[in-house]
């Protein structure tokens, strides 16, 4: 049955399938409901008193103030006054809020659905310490594609965790991602191409494969000898001679966030092939 669309979209269906980042307008009261819920040392909507010892962890964890001294009664105001003013900041408390308080599956869920209802560029994912935090939504088939690889024992899935939280979480870091990107090919990598150096580097395995393509093999039927093996050369190498701040190289610069998105997809691809032994040793 298809999804039933409501009037007010007729016109312009495209504005329920664009995701939006901040806090647009018809999420901010749900959002500052949600926010409000989890700082106050009652249960209701109505009555509340803030949780000022949650207020300050938060303060500490994001390092700014949000209420700086204020007497009780004017806490929520100072505060809602200051994540009113910036709809990040508002983001961060949210996820702050994820990671540093004991929240039930009920509080989750309630924010899971103002996220998605709301066409949010964020999503809730949990961690592997059983915490949770926001995320940036990415392809359906993408994110399948790397909870299998997460489910996978070994140090190739423990990295790519890693480089895929570093890419799209609140607070991005594009080098971490790259470099235990290339960690995690090593990883998966180094036993198939390798074998008897497990401290082998992506550059000496990419050397490895350049040598002594005959060595191995795709399960894709060639058309050409060495096709395969060469197409997976080519994106290792792609992503090692990518990387701009890795120690020893002249003047390094730091990946930027697309780069780092792109290696860490490209990465993701390469360590489910060798995981799955869809490349081999012959």
């Amino acid at each position: 049955m298809p999804s039933r669309q409501f009037s007010t979209h007729a016109n312009n269906p495209e504005s329920t399938s664009v995701l939006h980042d901040g806090v647009p307008t018809w999420m901010q009261h749900s959002v500052d409901e949600w926010i409000r819920v989890q700082i106050a040392a009652g249960s209701g909507y109505a009555g509340q008193t803030p949780n000022v010892d949650s207020i300050r962890r938060l303060e500490r964890l994001l390092r700014v103030s949000l209420i700086g001294t204020d007497v009780l009664a004017r806490v929520f105001g100072s505060m809602f006054s200051r994540l009113n003013a910036d709809e990040n900041l508002k983001l961060d408390v949210v996820d702050g809020i994820l990671q540093t308080l004991d929240l039930g599956s009920l509080r989750i869920r309630e924010l899971e659905a103002i996220l998605e209802q709301s066409g949010s560029k964020w999503k809730v994912v949990e961690t592997e310490n059983g915490s949770h935090r926001l995320e940036e939504r990415v392809d359906a088939t993408v994110v399948s594609a790397m909870d299998d690889l997460a489910e996978q024992p070994g140090d190739a899935s423990s990295y790519m965790k890693q480089a895929w939280g570093d890419a799209f979480g609140r607070n991005p870091n594009p080098s971490s991602a790259y470099s235990n990107t290339i960690k995690a090919i090593e990883a998966a990598s180094w036993q198939t191409v390798t074998p008897a150096n497990s401290r082998s580097t992506l550059g000496t395995i990419i050397r490895e494969l350049i040598d002594h393509p005959e060595r191995f093999q795709v399960v894709i039927t060639e058309r050409a000898a060495n096709q395969g093996i060469e197409t997976i050369r080519q994106d290792m190498s792609l992503v090692w001679e990518g990387q701009t701040d890795r120690h020893g190289t002249s003047n390094p610069v730091a990946p930027t966030q697309e780069a780092a998105e792109q290696a860490v997809f490209i990465g993701l691809s390469l360590c489910q092939q060798f995981i799955r032994n869809l490349v081999s040793h012959t």
